[in-house]
């Protein structure tokens, strides 16, 4: 495990930080969706403050994936047009984001609803800003804003999922302690990510 980590970090380190993400858009519509859904769960900075996110839900409440997910959608949404305005610095402040709401899900995770709605809210809309980053309002096919929202909802859905399974399943109180724990660690993972690129 120890092993894990330290590949994990070296890919991190060494990793160059991309500008706007290049899309092709060729093809049929599965394989236009396929490119934008691999965009969001193929970059790291994109996945660990989504994965901040779903923690942060599952400690709030286990099947709170259901109560938050409209503030998800409303985001993907208001984030397509937002995009436009998104500059090199998106990423660090999406990153920046993910890491207080790692924290905040690590050190003290009972929260009020409005406040996990407005978190989601926020993250979603950075999550489409990074993603579109350098490209027009809607000049991109459609299948391609579809597959980015489709893997920003996953990667959402599979971390709060998970750990509210992992919280439902083992009803002892370490278990909540290794959730927050896994939290701990998407924060140190944010950090290396804004030192690397810093």
């Amino acid at each position: 495990m120890k092993n894990l980590g330290i590949a994990i970090t070296g890919l991190i380190l060494i990793s160059s930080p991309a500008d706007a993400h290049s899309f092709i858009g060729e093809g049929g519509a599965y394989d236009i969706f396929v490119e934008g859904a691999g965009v969001v769960l193929s970059d790291i900075r994109l996945i660990l403050p989504l994965i901040a996110v779903g923690l942060m839900v599952a400690l709030w409440q286990i099947d709170g994936l259901i109560s938050v997910w409209p503030a998800m959608i409303v985001g993907n949404f208001i984030g397509i047009p937002l995009a436009i305005i998104s500059t090199t610095a998106a990423y660090q402040i999406f990153t920046a984001l993910g890491l207080i709401v790692a924290i905040i899900a690590a050190v003290k995770p009972d929260r009020l609803k409005p406040e996990i709605l407005f978190v989601t809210f926020v993250i979603s809309v950075g999550a489409m800003m990074c993603a579109l980053q350098g490209h027009k309002f809607l000049e991109l096919p459609l299948m391609i804003y579809l597959g980015i929202i489709f893997g920003t909802n996953l990667t959402l859905a599979m971390s709060a999922n998970g750990a509210g399974l992992f919280l439902r399943s083992i009803t002892s109180s370490w278990a909540k302690i290794i959730i927050r724990a896994l939290a701990s660690w998407v924060a140190a993972m944010s950090l290396l990510i804004l030192a690397a690129n810093a």
